[in-house]
């Protein structure tokens, strides 16, 4: 009976809950939305009948002073924000990014606007003060998140979670409300929750941005269930029978309809990766063509004639206090960590300490970076921006390169024991080398580092233990689970590669780890370490590229058997290769520019 009872009870919860969320759905379909719609339309009418009527009021100093001295509030959509992941990294490099440099980046903007109208001031405005102090910064406490965890919705997840964001969503609307002090100005998700982006837009007329990690659904994930391929997403269950196969592929295709339209809603979309872009842009029937890689474009800006007649300008204007031709003073001052003097030096090899004089003079940035600022805006609206996500290496390439040939050879490989980063593939693939190579047993060594969040990981955790038993590598192959930074830091400091095995990654921040940290890269040939990380540098290749154990295998013996002068080659390459475009000034610097832009854009 007790056991009868258990299953009543959760089918009642599971009844209750989804009976408030399609209520939810409903009500912001049917009535919320189309009001507010209703009410948008009726204040543009009134404007262009007020417009049509009476002649604009004369620009006067008084009228654009007050303009500029407009406040903006910047909402960060973003539940989980103490989580401590790499989502919440980016969450505060990119709160750090509007402290510090969003400021200066709309003056920028409308300072260097030489066509701009009396009707043009109007639009401009400034974060004040420049630098935000942290009683600036304000939290909203939302207490419905755990509508948008996995656990209460054991099927048809998607849907329960985003139908929950809804519920999450009403909530921080609400208190915007209640609170004229968290009411947003512009509205940044960047948690991956779409389904709130027309809640803020057409009911509270925010400028709404996201900041895309990876696809709440992908055509990837389609594939899968339509071809029947089992894979962590996709049970064997259901790739056993066409009957399940079809209704979970029609599902899939009706959430995927609903996930595109909540996303054209967004007015800025920032992804972060190429892979991630290519799913977003042809979900939400954006711009396939062509990429805009934000900080690529804003570092090859760096390297013209103009931006060096730009940075003689904001050395000029730093040493005048920044003052500039218009009489306006703008803050030149440096993120934490910066020097002053040598920043503002047109010599600096660091392309990211180059990168800061885009805050310098604002009224010579233009003449530099135009052409990057017009792509931007055109890209506003129609295309999803690539900006990688930030990357500290600095720690990392400190790490020397020389005595990493000692016996054994150690193979690293850095990632939580989940189960779609696959690091069963990685103990075939070096028992495979071993079979190949049988004299390299005891010369070479694969440490799996990484972590555990329940009980499900530690029994992958047993199972790669007893796999390599099998497989007659356990003297070969290491766990190290749950270790400090320290001894992380020091496996990546002795190892001369890096394995990643995860099919579709939409980033792979842990490759950019190893090719900073002197590791070569033994990577997936899919995703982000396909299509933006391990690529040439200067027509030299920078690590490998792998798909089947056999593939794998082959590059671990083509590592071993490299010359020390070839792999640091290869070593160098790498960490040249991803120190200047994978940082936390690059993603710094690309995310104020696109909210700038989006803040100054027309509605």
């Amino acid at each position: 009976m007790t056991s009868v009872a258990r299953r009543l009870g959760f089918v009642a919860r599971q009844l209750a809950q989804w009976t408030v969320l399609l209520a939810v759905a409903l009500l912001t379909v049917l009535i919320v939305l189309p009001v507010a719609a209703l009410g948008a339309v009726l204040v543009r009418v009134g404007r262009w009948i007020a417009a049509a009527v009476s002649p604009p009021p004369r620009s006067t100093a008084a009228s654009k002073t007050a303009a500029a001295d407009t406040t903006i509030t910047v909402g960060f959509f973003h539940p989980y924000c103490n989580a401590g992941g790499g989502g919440e990294r980016v969450l505060w490099c990119a709160v750090q990014a509007v402290r510090e440099l969003l400021p200066a980046a709309i003056r920028a903007r409308t300072a260097s606007s030489s066509s701009s109208t009396p009707s043009d001031s109007a639009q401009v405005v400034r974060i004040t003060p420049a630098q935000l102090p942290d009683e600036h910064i304000q939290f909203v406490f939302l207490r419905s998140r755990p509508w948008v965890e996995a656990a209460p919705y054991p099927f048809l997840t998607l849907l329960g979670q985003s139908l929950g964001s809804l519920v999450l969503g009403y909530e921080a609307l609400f208190a915007s409300l209640a609170s004229p002090a968290v009411r947003p100005d512009v509205f940044l998700d960047t948690m991956g929750f779409a389904f709130v982006l027309p809640l803020f837009r057409w009911l509270l007329r925010c400028k709404v941005g996201c900041y895309v990690h990876y696809p709440t659904i992908s055509t990837d994930m389609i594939a899968r269930v339509r071809d029947r391929t089992a894979a962590h997403n996709n049970s064997a269950l259901v790739a056993r029978y066409p009957l399940l196969s079809h209704g979970k592929l029609a599902y899939y295709r009706g959430f995927a309809l609903l996930y595109s339209l909540v996303g054209s809603c967004a007015e800025l979309v920032m992804v972060n990766s190429s892979w991630t872009r290519g799913h977003v842009a042809q979900l939400w029937h954006l711009d396939r063509q062509p990429v805009f890689r934000l900080g690529d474009e804003l570092l090859a800006a760096t390297e013209t004639a103009a931006f060096e007649k730009h940075a003689h300008a904001a050395a000029t204007a730093s040493s005048t206090g920044g003052t500039t031709r218009s009489g306006k003073s703008y803050n030149t001052e440096p993120a934490a960590g910066s020097s002053t003097s040598s920043s503002t030096s047109s010599s600096s090899s660091d392309p990211t300490q180059r990168l800061r004089l885009l805050y310098a003079s604002p009224d010579s940035r233009q003449d530099a970076f135009a052409p990057v600022f017009e792509r931007l805006n055109k890209a506003l609206h129609a295309n999803a921006i690539v900006l990688y996500p930030p990357c500290n290496t600095t720690l990392l390439r400190a790490f020397p390169l020389q005595s990493r040939s000692a016996s054994p050879a150690t193979i690293v490989s850095v990632a939580q024991f989940r189960p779609e980063k696959d690091h069963a593939l990685q103990v075939r693939a070096l028992a495979e080398a071993l079979r190949l190579q049988p004299q390299l047993r005891g010369k070479v060594r694969l440490a799996l580092v990484g972590s555990c969040r329940h009980a499900d990981d530690q029994a992958r955790v047993d199972s790669l233990r007893k796999l390599a038993h099998e497989l007659g590598v356990e003297h070969e192959v290491e766990l190290l689970v749950g270790v400090s930074h320290e001894v992380l830091r020091a496996q990546l400091a002795g190892a001369v590669g890096g394995m990643h095995t995860m099919w579709n990654e939409h980033f792979g921040i842990g490759v950019v780890e190893y090719m900073a940290a002197g590791a070569v890269a033994i990577a997936h040939h899919s995703g982000g370490p396909l299509m933006d990380i391990v690529t040439p540098f200067r027509g030299q290749p920078t690590g490998y590229l792998a798909t089947t154990k056999e593939e794998y295998a082959q590059a671990i013996l083509a590592l071993l058997a490299m010359k020390d002068s070839e792999r640091h080659a290869m070593q160098e390459r790498a960490r040249a290769s991803v120190s200047s475009r994978f940082s936390d000034e690059v993603f710094a610097c690309g995310f104020a520019e696109a909210v700038a832009t989006l803040v100054c854009a027309h509605r």
